[in-house]
This record gives C-alpha cells, structure tokens and sequence, in this order.
C-alpha cells in the first residue's frame, strides 16, 4: 500500500521493511518464553518496529460530505429533525435493565 502511494503522489518508493506476517511469528515465539531476536549480518540485535501504516489517516474534506435537503429528497429519503438532550444523544428513559420484571 505505500509503494503504490508513493507512486501515485510521485514520491520515493520507502524501503522494505520486515514482513507482517514475521513480526507475528516472532511475537507469538517470544510470548512461549523462547529468546528470539532478529540479527543482521554484524550480529547487532535489530528492533522490529510496528509499521506506521495504522497511523496513515486520509486527508477528509467537509465538502467531500455535505449535501443539501434538496439532493437528498429527491434520492427517496426524508429528513427529520429529532430533539436532543443536552449531550446531543436521545437517552430516553427506557430501562434496559429492569430487574423487577424478571422477578
């Protein structure tokens, strides 16, 4: 996924890095007590690092959302406005868990 948007966007492709599905294996490995680390060729020890790739959050413009009443009529839906509490949830005062019925 970051070679192709670095590609896209004209950008240096990022250099491999170590497979997913390694990291796992090593993990799952380390969490059976055994002493497993990642070497280079020197036989200094190498930190596997998470991939930022959770971290990546696209770009989100207010206009790529907004729509007016008329569009969304004429699409079959209809528009409500519902009373809110002062949090802006509708709690209501169902009880959920009422023990009295059970009884």
């Amino acid at each position: 996924v970051k070679t192709y948007e670095a590609i896209v966007k004209g950008n240096n492709i990022p250099t491999p890095g170590v497979p997913e599905s390694f990291k796992v294996l090593v993990k799952e490995l380390q969490s059976l007590c055994l002493d497993v680390r990642v070497l280079d060729k020197d036989g200094n020890e190498i930190e596997l690092k998470d991939d930022d790739e959770d971290d990546f959050i696209p770009e989100m413009r207010d206009e790529f959302y907004a729509a007016d009443d008329d569009e969304i009529e004429a699409e079959g839906f209809s528009i409500e406005n519902v009373p809110e509490d002062e949090f802006g949830a509708d709690i209501g005062n169902d009880n959920d868990y009422n023990d009295e019925e059970d009884e």
